[in-house]
């Protein structure tokens, strides 16, 4: 009898070591995977839409700071932008006119490391920036010279509508609780990958400056 409590008593505080080393090592590599997601990181141009209306590709940059001695911080969004789409017949053309445009969007964000593979990120829409120039504006099909004044009026027009539209796209973006799951960090913390909405994803930081 007494033997069966001794082994009782042996399996219970074997129970307890086995949770408090889980709860430990859990807890040790949230502060780990925070530690590492400091710094700036870019993610590989990627299409964020493709259709018969337009295609949009955009390289994203990430700036992760750290809230001190905390699993959370903030987060700075900058992505190149370059949307290639056309002008059809509903703008008054015979023919369809390409155009493409390059820009930029930012917005700002936070963060949260919810286990030690898996980080939510929340974006403010107000934050979101859409800033697409109409000098970059190329329309290579146009029936008309780039130095005609119709140009200069139709590379505003387009300017303008491409940045509200993107202003759109990533408020809607933002808006929404971004799950960051099965993060695997490289042995120099380098490069990581990542899942976000069941795909896959290379993030490499930056060197410093």
């Amino acid at each position: 009898m007494k033997n069966k409590k001794v082994l009782i008593s042996a399996a219970l505080l074997l129970i307890v070591v086995i949770v408090c080393v889980s709860v430990f090592v859990s807890c040790n590599g949230k502060e780990m995977l925070a530690e590492n997601l400091e710094g700036t990181w870019t993610c590989p141009p990627t299409q964020i839409e493709s259709g018969k209306d337009a295609n949009v590709v955009c390289v994203r940059t990430f700036v992760v700071t750290r809230t001190p001695d905390k699993l959370e911080g903030e987060v700075q969004f900058s992505g190149l932008v370059n949307v290639t789409s056309s002008l059809t017949s509903e703008q008054g053309f015979l023919q369809a006119i390409t155009f493409s445009a390059s820009g930029t969007i930012n917005a700002k964000g936070t963060w949260l490391v919810k286990d030690d593979d898996e980080i939510t990120v929340s974006y403010d829409p107000a934050s979101v920036v859409a800033d697409f120039p109409a000098e970059t504006i190329l329309l290579p099909n146009a029936p008309f010279s780039a130095s005609d004044s119709i140009a200069a009026t139709y590379k505003n027009a387009i300017a303008q509508s491409v940045s509200d539209r993107m202003k759109i796209i990533f408020m809607t973006k933002a808006s929404e609780l971004l799950e960051v799951e099965d993060i695997v960090m490289d042995k120099d913390n380098q490069s990581f990958v990542c899942e976000v909405h069941d795909k896959k994803y290379v993030i490499r930081k930056q060197a410093a400056n």
